[in-house]
């Protein structure tokens, strides 16, 4: 196995972990096609949120401790509750 095959690997799987958060069919992102509907309502995000989300993601993929992604889902889910 040589490094590209490595590299495409974790592409694809990088990419599986964005269409589960994006709750997207993995489809979707390979060809393009923008009629595939995703599973839920889509939730548009632009400029700085965009960059927010894009960072919350990164850090929480960071995360190697399953117990500490728990929770900072509950974290955040918490945060949301409370929103008006």
């Amino acid at each position: 196995m040589d490094d590209a095959d490595a590299r495409d690997r974790d592409a694809a799987s990088t990419l599986g972990l964005i269409a589960q958060a994006l709750n997207l069919p993995i489809a979707t992102l390979f060809s393009g096609d923008q009629a595939a509907p995703p599973t839920e309502p889509a939730i548009m995000v632009e400029g700085d949120d965009l960059a927010q989300t894009a960072e919350l993601l990164r850090l929480f993929l960071m995360l190697k401790d399953l117990e500490a992604r728990e929770r900072c889902l509950d974290f955040v889910g918490d945060l949301v509750a409370r929103e008006p």
